[in-house]
């Protein structure tokens, strides 16, 4: 028959197993190169990064929290992309946001992006583009448990922006040097990749596409 120690013993080995297990099973909600949980401290996150991680001092501040870590060159889907962590204001990790400013923001690794995350976490549950307006848009929307992953790529490309209104570009006389006053390639293009809790309703930012 079991004492009271026996069974103190058991019952903190029961506890210690539903810890392991919970945190386990939230780890495994991010990629392995996110090499984080949910509720991370800033330093805890540090050290489980190693020498990838930049600190960002000052913080940047994003209004619903603020990027502390930077790791350059995070790979996904074969597109090279920066990653951001991003704390609450209990210094507690509430999103991971990834992105590509430069001439590699193009549909091709957009695309690219795109399939890896299909393949990983299955058909997508909202994709939707919109081509008109600006910046013209492609969203991708996942759900992998607790976690949301949202894919979105702007283009903020616009004939409205590329035109000098103060030539006519009606009249064949004006070369299209002096009344397009910026070319297409010199707006920005981002692909932006986001991991959040998916509880966390203040993250999921407005209607796809809308």
């Amino acid at each position: 028959m079991r004492g009271p120690r026996a069974a103190q013993s058991v019952s903190w080995c029961l506890v210690a197993l539903v810890v392991f297990i919970f945190f386990a099973a939230h780890a495994a909600e991010l990629p392995e190169w996110a090499k984080a949980r949910w509720g991370m401290t800033d330093r805890e996150l540090a050290a489980s990064l190693g020498d990838t991680a930049l600190r960002l001092d000052p913080p940047i501040d994003y209004g619903i929290g603020q990027a502390k870590l930077f790791v350059k060159g995070v790979v996904v889907g074969g597109v090279a992309v920066n990653a951001l962590y991003q704390f609450d204001a209990e210094d507690r990790l509430e999103q991971i946001l990834l992105e590509r400013r430069d001439a590699g923001a193009v549909p091709k690794n957009f695309a690219a992006i795109d399939r890896a995350l299909t393949e990983a976490l299955g058909k997508p549950e909202i994709a939707c583009d919109r081509q008109r307006g600006t910046p013209r848009l492609a969203e991708r929307q996942w759900n992998s448990g607790a976690t949301a992953v949202h894919l979105t790529f702007m283009d903020f490309t616009g004939a409205a922006m590329t035109l000098n209104t103060n030539k006519d570009f009606f009249d064949p006389r004006v070369p299209s040097y002096e009344y397009e006053t910026f070319k297409r390639r010199a707006f920005p293009r981002r692909i932006v990749l986001r991991y959040f809790p998916a509880a966390n309703a203040a993250l999921k930012g407005p209607t796809p596409c809308g």
